[in-house]
């Protein structure tokens, strides 16, 4: 059970939602995640903006899962780096405008781009190509509850409601349901070490987020709970357990946050593996997955976990 190494984290300004200057790591990245998660399980989408300066690149995400129906993928991870202030790039494959219309408080992503539909997961770590299918994103995340900061690393989470649509090739999602985004500024090494992270919502109205970083010798957890009445409770203690089948993807798990919960069950719905693979051969598999959580009060919702996975050398 990981301890949370800062309790009273600090401060989090509307000037912190733009970039930073970056730090002089190969490593370092600034990157904005946002995710949104159907309450009845029938969809979720999520996408990272991330730019890696001192590599000039920019890596970008956008995927669409469903239940029963091959994931939708794309990723870039050697565009150029988007220059001067921009959260923004256009390139030949894909395109990406983040605009905090109101910092902290209102969030919109346009985005598009061609897809690979993957209907056999392993064949995504196997690097198949899928079948080429368009995306488009017009979304706006406004948040619910205050910007939770890790304290120890410069990385907040925000809870979010989120409305707009989703294009997958003919098919047009008309999204109203709740979701996370989250902004850090810091080393990102997906080789170093594992970590499990969600965010989810519930049928009662709360809401609750966790990491439990698996750093060798050193673990540790941030967290938060939302209230039905919208009282935030910042996590003491959390913990994360999963059952994993032959290729690493979970079967189930458990999430503790600590103190007074929630307890959640975890049962993923539709993955959206990715595989990186760093420049000396190392591998990290990641299956983030849409899930469905489950109380043993009853309540019920779903969100995202996600599982980075740093392979051994053969």
């Amino acid at each position: 059970m990981p301890d949370v190494p800062n309790l009273d984290p600090p401060a989090v300004l509307p000037a912190d939602d733009a970039r930073h200057e970056p730090g002089p790591e190969e490593w370092w990245n600034e990157s904005w995640y946002a995710d949104v998660a159907d309450m009845g399980g029938a969809y979720g989408a999520w996408l990272r903006f991330g730019l890696y300066p001192n590599r000039s690149q920019t890596w970008f995400h956008l995927v669409v899962a469903r239940p029963g129906q091959p994931v939708v993928i794309f990723d870039d991870l050697e565009a150029p780096l988007a220059t001067g202030d921009a959260q923004s790039l256009t390139t030949d494959t894909w395109a990406c405008e983040i605009s905090a219309e109101e910092p902290l408080e209102r969030w919109r992503v346009e985005a598009s781009a061609t897809g690979r539909a993957h209907a056999e997961l392993v064949g995504v770590y196997r690097g198949e190509p899928g079948e080429p299918t368009p995306v488009e994103i017009d979304l706006t995340w406004r948040s619910q509850g205050d910007p939770y900061h890790y304290g120890v690393s410069p990385r907040y989470e925000i809870s979010a409601h989120v409305t707009g649509t989703i294009r997958v090739g003919d098919d047009v999602i008309e999204v109203d349901a709740p979701g996370q985004r989250d902004h850090s500024w810091a080393v990102r090494d997906w080789w170093a070490f594992r970590w499990c992270w969600s965010s989810g919502a519930l049928d009662d109205g709360s809401r609750f987020h966790l990491s439990d970083i698996r750093i060798p010798k050193m673990p540790m957890g941030f967290g938060y709970r939302i209230d039905p009445g919208g009282d935030q409770t910042f996590a003491s203690h959390i913990t994360a357990t999963e059952a994993l089948d032959a290729e690493g993807f979970p079967t189930t798990g458990r999430l503790e946050l600590e103190p007074g919960g929630p307890v959640v069950d975890v049962e993923p719905l539709a993955f959206s593996p990715l595989l990186f693979v760093a420049d000396d051969g190392r591998v990290s598999r990641f299956p983030r997955a849409l899930c469905r959580y489950t109380t043993p009060d009853g309540r019920s919702g779903t969100g995202w976990t996600e599982w980075n996975q740093p392979q051994e050398k053969p």
